[in-house]
């Protein structure tokens, strides 16, 4: 929490996340590829969060789609990152992904 640019998953009332993974979204304008490099240069692993699959080789030969045709889905592939998170993740080891974060 606390970073401006960064939109954390969204927990409806009444709901409860099971976070299997815990993705986050950075602002538009934000270099999603350059956060994770400068996550990985820090120890903190992390990877794209979602994929659009429209814009994958194989959807768009099999389904013939373009890239700019579903154009939501395409915005938050790009801009959606992986955060790690797993059973016995200590309290300093989410304190250096925290710290990483507010650096960025």
């Amino acid at each position: 929490a606390g970073v401006e640019w960064l939109t954390l998953p969204a927990e409806p009332p009444g709901r409860c996340h099971i976070y299997q993974t815990y993705a986050v979204v950075v602002d538009e304008g934000r270099d999603r590829d350059g956060l994770i490099a400068h996550l990985r240069e820090g120890g903190v692993e992390s990877t794209i969060g979602t994929y659009a699959l429209h814009v994958l080789d194989f959807y768009r030969r099999t389904c013939g789609h373009a890239p700019e045709d579903f154009p939501v889905a395409r915005s938050l592939y790009e801009r959606t990152l992986a955060l790690p998170i797993y059973r016995g993740m200590t309290a300093d080891a989410i304190a250096r992904v925290s710290e990483l974060l507010h650096d960025a």
